[in-house]
């Protein structure tokens, strides 16, 4: 604020320093790229602007200083600023439905990811020295490659059989991989509808495992096949393991210690690596922006085609431990096809009787 007197700080103040603040951003990350992207490693946008999140963070550290102030008395007011972050020219915004990685349905999980997952299931099933398998990606021109793995280590068939059970859980359920990482083989369950004799799987996520410290019960969607590709990974993991795995614990584990769980991120990103989906590009009002698809891009793609499905709000909500308003703020454009279909279902256009509803 150079020799600025705070005491008298105003709101066109705070206005003139965000337009200098994002001008002098703009200029360090033209003339010092390794300046900027040591500070700002989210490199969401591949262009000369700013990030709209780089701003609003230094906003709201601000406005707490200003804040704190005011209460000591240093400043005669507590101004606020009224101009929007995202309508200066030097900065770049991302809708929150585009700012996670989220698999395309049919060309990335149903052509790339599904026959891979197909093949390392046809590998676990296979004897010791038998085992290989296929995982497929795309070239320059859109034509699926395969990419044969044989000779298949005992440490290779783990890690991909890890990921296999991980991301197909998760596919199906919706939970959260952070949860899911920390899950115990005492919380999943197969419980049979004594009504219909339909078999479910059941995962308990404890108080202690949930994010929100809700205890929740998450049905999958596919029944019981979760179940049997879990039991499936189980007896690999004491194959693998011997009698250093523990039956009743951690279902997904580190392969140096099986006592301890992991996250599968590492394995997960390498897995998309080769497939070629790790880091993808969308289009945003012109501009390529670049995400990166995790095991959270698997709860996304979930809850998306949920809401393709017409599942109510609360019934979601309550399944992948969420608010309505979260799944609505973070997956606005699946709600907005939801909106348009439940809006018109009923509409019924009678032409050529004389009873139109409406008039074109």
């Amino acid at each position: 604020f150079s020799e600025k007197d705070l005491y008298n700080f105003r709101t066109s103040d705070w206005n003139a320093y965000l337009k200098w603040r994002s001008d002098y951003l703009v200029n360090i990350k033209k003339n010092n790229p390794d300046l900027y992207n040591s500070q700002y490693k989210r490199k969401k946008f591949q262009t000369t602007k700013i990030p709209h999140d780089s701003l609003k963070k230094e906003k709201s550290y601000l406005l707490r200083f200003l804040r704190l102030a005011h209460a000591d008395g240093l400043i005669l007011r507590r101004p606020m600023t009224s101009i929007d972050i995202k309508s200066l020219p030097n900065v770049s915004y991302l809708p929150m439905d585009l700012r996670r990685g989220r698999l395309e349905f049919e060309e990335e999980y149903k052509q790339l990811v599904l026959p891979s997952m197909r093949s390392i299931s046809r590998a676990i099933s296979s004897k010791k020295s038998d085992r290989y398998f296929t995982l497929y990606s795309k070239n320059e021109n859109g034509e699926i490659i395969k990419d044969e793995v044989n000779g298949v280590s005992w440490r290779t068939m783990f890690n991909h059989a890890s990921v296999w059970a991980f991301l197909l859980t998760i596919a199906n359920s919706g939970i959260r991989s952070q949860e899911l990482s920390r899950v115990k083989w005492t919380d999943v369950e197969l419980w049979s509808d004594p009504s219909t004799g339909k078999e479910f799987t059941i995962i308990h996520i404890r108080k202690d495992v949930s994010k929100v410290r809700k205890y929740r019960d998450v049905v999958c969607r596919d029944m019981r096949d979760t179940y049997n590709r879990l039991m499936k990974y189980k007896e690999l993991c004491i194959e693998f393991f011997g009698d250093d795995y523990d039956p009743n614990g951690f279902i997904f584990v580190n392969p140096k210690n099986p006592k301890i769980h992991d996250n599968q991120v590492h394995r997960v990103q390498r897995f998309h690596q080769r497939l070629g989906i790790h880091k993808v590009e969308r289009k945003h009002e012109g501009e390529s922006v670049y995400v990166y698809n995790t095991a959270t891009s698997y709860r996304s793609l979930f809850i998306t085609l949920r809401l393709l499905e017409n599942i109510n709000l609360y019934t979601l909500s309550k399944l992948v431990g969420t608010s309505p308003n979260m799944i609505a703020k973070v997956y606005d454009v699946s709600i907005n096809k939801q909106y348009r279909e439940e809006l018109t279902r009923n509409y019924t256009k009678h032409m050529g009787d004389g009873n139109q509803v409406t008039q074109d």
